[in-house]
């Protein structure tokens, strides 16, 4: 009987303690640190994807001033970013001020050639 109501002390402390603001805050902060822990797991395939994606697509990159490889870079920052380029400039053959002829060529065939031109 005793071993029973200290069990059940110790779960209305457990209770109480967990209820505070200070706990309430404190493990708002450790569900956040793990979910970004998390997402930058998943995002490691697309990442080396992407690293691959900007080796091949380097040597081509010979005669490009520097601002269009600041833009290079910045469309091959996320997989998001490479399908929107993917659509707008190379299927849709929008027209691109920064990158054109044989460069969009080459950038769309790499593009199209990696696993992140998919939507999966």
């Amino acid at each position: 009987m005793f071993r029973a109501f200290v069990v059940f002390i110790e779960i209305v402390l457990l209770v109480a303690t967990l209820r505070t603001e200070f706990m309430q805050y404190w493990l708002r902060d450790i569900q956040y640190t793990v979910s970004e822990w998390m997402v930058t797991i998943a995002e490691i395939p697309d990442q080396q994807e992407i690293a691959k994606l900007q080796d091949n697509i380097r040597p081509f990159l010979g005669g490009m001033s520097e601002s269009q490889l600041v833009y290079l870079e910045e469309i091959t920052e996320s997989r998001n970013s490479i399908q929107l380029f993917n659509k707008q400039y190379c299927i849709d053959q929008d027209m691109n001020p920064f990158i054109y002829g044989t460069t969009l060529r080459v950038v769309c065939r790499e593009i199209n050639r990696s696993p992140l031109s998919s939507n999966s």
